[in-house]
């Protein structure tokens, strides 16, 4: 027990696993955990628990400090009642010193403080009285905040948002057993179609905070399945998968248009390829079409809203053959992927190809190979010729025999079916 200079008697009612209160009017209130609930959990008021408190002291600034017998520990209770672990761990007995949960005691049965800040303790079971400094007010070291690794998960081919659980993020600390963790997304909450990102906080109690973040996608795949010709394809040389799109209902809608399209895969028997986001950009100020890549291998591509002959460039990945070569009629091959926009109302026509280049044509660097972006003659920005969008300009004339192509002039390979895709407007 111990009364503060305002009068106010705190009680550390053992039995009862509470902290108490009474005020010079005899009102009595539990500052902290629940009667008949023990535990050692860190927390604010309510939340937190004890096993059998045997003693407190209070300090000028009002902080309760509780040798939390049972438990082994010493807890420290701010003015704004969050409970913390100062000392030692929970149901570890022992003797050693050291600074927060790495020092030991044996039921500590009595505890004081100084006006310094100096917390004393009556260890019974190891027959000591021990120091504690108040080291944990210059703690500036943030908690470990580690979050989920990324979800995904399938609306079955819907635009609706859809409720998703995930695992929360855990965070540890060298002094907060139980840092606070908060995050601006919660498990359970519901997610449109598209990447979101979650971003989580974890804060210690004496205000250090790390952040992590992962992401929720939701996905509504479209995919298109076509073969590969017959012919093999040599070791070293490079597929280059490319697709186009052709928008309509542009012209009913005012500003720009964007289209994304993410989680992409291009799939087969033989090889697993997962391809970055690409996005075209519909804009009425625009006067040729160009696009361009980033270090990720993202494609932008930067249209003309009206006016273009013939389809426009949307995505493209350069896959390096291994030494071994792949056979020829590689079948089924699927490119699939979640299209997303920022306006309802456009439909797209969708479809892939792909094209072999020789071992000496070097398409690793997707912002130097120069891709032709749009089908129409005059309205790409830079090649103004009859080459297909999705063309590397820089190399065509390494391209061979394979995948979907048989050589020659055929750039891009010969494209797959067409498939006429309403996507999402969900950004």
């Amino acid at each position: 027990m111990e009364v503060e200079s305002a009068g106010n008697v705190y009680v550390a009612d053992s039995y009862n696993y509470t902290i108490r209160k009474v005020t010079p009017t005899e009102e009595v209130t539990t500052l902290a955990g629940s009667a008949g609930q023990i535990g050692s959990a860190d927390g604010r008021r309510s939340s937190a628990r004890f096993y059998y408190p045997a003693d407190l002291a209070v300090d000028s600034a009002g902080n309760v400090y509780v040798a939390d017998q049972a438990n082994s520990t010493i807890r420290k209770m701010t003015p704004a009642g969050l409970v913390t672990t100062l000392a030692g761990s929970a149901g570890q007995s022992g003797s050693a010193d050291g600074v927060g949960s790495a020092a030991r005691f044996n039921l500590p049965g009595g505890v004081a403080v100084d006006s310094a800040g100096n917390v004393y303790v009556a260890d019974i079971y190891n027959h000591r009285i021990t120091k504690g400094t108040p080291e944990a007010a210059a703690d500036t070291t943030p908690p470990v905040i580690t979050c989920p690794a990324p979800v995904l998960v399938s609306n079955d081919g819907q635009c609706h948002a859809v409720a998703v659980p995930f695992e929360n993020p855990t965070a540890t600390d060298n002094f907060d057993q139980n840092p606070t963790v908060s995050c601006n997304h919660h498990s359970g909450d519901s997610f449109p179609v598209g990447r979101t990102v979650v971003n989580c906080t974890a804060t210690d109690a004496h205000g250090n905070s790390s952040t992590c973040s992962f992401t929720v996608t939701v996905s509504n795949d479209k995919s298109i399945t076509s073969d590969f010709n017959g012919t093999p394809i040599p070791g070293n040389s490079t597929v280059w998968f490319n697709a186009v799109i052709k928008a309509s209902g542009l012209g009913a809608i005012n500003g720009p248009v964007t289209v994304n399209i993410i989680n992409q895969k291009i799939t087969s028997s033989n090889f697993s390829l997962p391809v970055p986001d690409a996005t075209v950009i519909f804009d009425p100020n625009a006067t040729c079409a160009k696009t361009a890549c980033d270090g990720s291998g993202k494609w932008t591509t930067v249209a003309p809203k009206s006016g273009l002959a013939g389809n426009t460039f949307l995505s493209g990945l350069a896959y390096k053959v291994s030494a071994a070569g792949l056979p020829g009629g590689i079948k089924p091959v699927t490119w699939s992927g979640t299209f997303l926009t920022d306006t309802a109302g456009i439909t797209l026509q969708w479809k892939w190809a792909a094209a072999v280049y020789n071992s000496s044509a070097d398409l690793s660097s997707c912002s130097a190979i120069g891709v032709k972006a749009a089908d129409d003659t005059k309205g790409d920005c830079t090649y103004k010729n009859s080459d297909a969008a999705g063309t590397p300009e820089n190399v065509k004339s390494g391209v061979i025999a394979g995948a979907r192509g048989g050589g020659g002039s055929n750039y891009t390979g010969s494209h797959s079916g067409t498939q006429t895709v309403a996507p999402c407007a969900t950004f």
